[in-house]
């Protein structure tokens, strides 16, 4: 069975563009985690369920990029995604936080 590889410099692009399209989406879910035990401690089930939708819908396409670009055979992109995205994505929130 051949092993399906894709060029580096193609591969170089793509772990770009997912870690650019992961980082936000991973605050996002980040936010709304942090909004839904908000809720919780208010007493307010409306807004952690959305919340919780919301963390949940911004983790998903995480997921499937991430599940996509392992199956067609991307090296780089696959760890970029699971090393520098949510690396990023807490130096992000930690600066927004000061």
């Amino acid at each position: 069975m051949t092993v399906n590889r894709q060029p580096v410099g193609r591969d170089a692009l793509c772990a770009l563009g997912l870690v650019a399209a992961e980082v936000p989406l991973l605050c996002a879910a980040v936010y709304a985690a942090v909004l839904a035990v908000w809720g919780v401690t208010l007493d307010a089930p409306v807004a952690v369920v959305l919340c919780g939708a919301l963390a949940v819908g911004a983790l998903a396409p995480v997921v499937v990029f991430l599940v996509g670009a392992a199956r067609r055979g991307y090296r780089i992109a696959p760890a970029a995604m699971g090393l520098l995205g949510p690396l990023l994505a807490v130096l992000s929130l930690a600066r927004m936080g000061r």
